[in-house]
């Protein structure tokens, strides 16, 4: 079973804390706190403590 902290609906940080690694949606969790894995998500005002920057 996967760590319950791994994002189920592509959201990262605020509330719920889920973080973006492993997740479906991509490994980067943008400054809006979304998953993806594009440059957009990754680059300036990624949030490094819920996914990859």
């Amino acid at each position: 079973t996967p760590p319950s902290d791994i994002s189920p609906d592509g959201s990262c940080g605020g509330a719920k804390g889920y973080k973006c690694t492993n997740s479906a949606s991509g490994d980067c969790c943008s400054y809006q706190g979304y998953c993806g894995s594009t440059q957009d998500h990754c680059s300036a005002g990624c949030q490094s403590a819920f996914g990859i920057c």
